[in-house]
Order: structure tokens, then C-alpha cells, then sequence
């Protein structure tokens, strides 16, 4: 990327930036911060004398506002980050599959695929026909057996893989009630967090409610009890946007 992006400034290869700052997920921590830092200076010294690293929630936040604001990030994982003028950055979610990523790709796909496994065992007795959402789990992930899911969730464990499901589901057809349950669900999920930065964001009282940046559906108005944000967004999650 930094490559490219000098090829399209003009900028000699062998010419070091000034500063590149890097929001990238998993860099919410100083050591993994120093890690990449460090790594990038060692093994590609000419793309910046200086490296500042961050958390990819702060690089959607600064691309729409410029004095702090909110981002609710939905893709393989989801996050919510509200960050305040002042610099304070309170945050809910990101705590990856094991913790959180209530609403994302990965969740949807996990509990569709857990949906059919546990109407199949009999643990549950779906309240809709679900034999198409079988197939449709069969089919991507190229099952010939139900024991074979285990390769895909264990062995051969990738969270992006999994959440790669998301993608035909959201082509499904507005009938398979099993699949607009599901989004509807998700839907509760993200609301759920969202809500829970908007009472921090006005407790702090230093934000006004415009300051607010979706980034996992198309345009869009949402209204509050309050007023009405604009959003904009885009990511892996935009396709679902219409089932939700």
C-alpha cells in the first residue's frame, strides 16, 4: 500500500516518508505498537522515517471527523469506539470471537451454521423451515458429512473463513425466515452496543450527536430519540444491509 500510494505521489521508492501512521486492528496495545513499529523500520527502512501505529476503529473516526466522533465497525468483527475531543477513547466491543464480535460476519455465520447443527442433534425445534439454510452451509463450506464442519471450526480454524458465510446469506432469498431471524438478532446485537457508546458519548457531553460514523452499511439516516445522524459506510457487512 505504502508503495503504491508513493507511485501515485511522485515519491522515489528509496525515499523514506516523513511519518506514516498505520490504524490497523490489534494495535490498541503499546507493545504490539512497538512490535509493528519496530518490525517495519527493520525490514523496509525506506517507507518512513517514523512509524505511529494505532487502532483501526481512530483511522475511521479521523477519515470523517476531525475533532473526535463515533465509529460502529462491522466485518469479520465488530467494534465501537467513541473517541472525545479531549483524547479520552472509551470503547465497546473488539474483544475478538472468543469475547465479543456480538453482530459481525463471524457472529452471524457461527450461530447460522450452530442454527441447522442444533435443529439436526434435536436440541431445538426451529419455528421455520430450515432445509435451505442447511444447504446453504453444506454447499460453502463443501460438507459432504456433518462432521466435517469440524476441520473448518477446529484444525483448519480462520475466523475470516468462517465469516466468509455472510456473503451467500445475504443472497438468500426474503422468504428463508431462518436467515432474516438471524439478521434480525445481529441487528439487536450492534444496537445494543451502539447504544452503550451513545450514553458514554452524552455523558461526556463534549460530542453532539452528529459526530457519529457508521462503517458497515450503505447511506442511511438513522433516528434517535433525540435527532436524527447521518451515515455512511462501507465494509464487508454492506451486502446484509437489506436483510437487516
Amino acid at each position: 500500500m505504502v508503495k503504491k500510494a508513493k507511485t501515485d505521489a511522485g515519491i522515489p521508492q528509496d525515499k523514506p516518508l516523513d511519518s506514516l501512521g498505520m490504524a490497523l486492528s490489534g494495535g490498541e496495545q503499546a507493545e504490539a505498537q512497538r512490535r509493528i513499529a519496530e518490525g517495519m523500520t527493520s525490514k523496509h527502512p525506506n517507507t518512513a522515517s517514523v512509524h505511529h501505529v494505532c487502532t483501526d476503529t481512530f483511522g475511521s473516526i479521523a477519515t470523517a471527523f476531525p475533532k473526535g466522533g463515533m465509529v460502529l465497525i462491522s466485518g469479520t468483527g465488530s467494534n465501537c469506539q467513541l473517541l472525545n475531543p479531549s483524547g479520552s477513547a472509551p470503547r465497546c466491543g473488539g474483544w475478538g470471537h472468543m469475547l465479543g464480535d456480538g453482530g459481525s460476519g463471524y457472529w452471524l455465520s457461527h450461530r447460522t451454521i450452530r442454527t441447522v447443527y442444533d435443529a439436526e442433534d434435536g436440541l431445538v425445534t426451529p419455528a421455520h423451515d430450515y432445509a435451505a439454510v442447511k444447504n446453504l452451509v453444506f454447499e460453502h463450506f463443501k460438507l459432504e458429512k456433518r462432521y466435517d464442519i469440524l476441520d473448518h471450526l477446529y484444525e483448519k480454524f480462520e475466523k475470516s473463513h468462517i465469516a466468509t458465510l455472510c456473503k451467500p446469506l445475504a443472497e438468500c432469498e426474503p422468504n428463508q425466515m431462518v436467515v432474516c431471524v438471524e439478521h434480525y438478532k445481529r441487528n439487536i446485537q450492534l444496537r445494543s452496543i451502539l447504544n452503550a457508546e451513545i450514553c458514554r458519548m452524552y455523558w461526556a457531553s463534549s460530542l453532539s450527536p452528529s459526530h457519529l460514523f457508521f462503517h458497515w452499511c450503505s447511506h442511511f439516516q438513522w433516528q434517535g430519540r433525540v435527532t436524527s445522524w447521518q451515515g455512511r459506510c462501507s465494509g464487508m457487512q454492506e451486502r446484509s444491509w437489506e436483510p437487516m
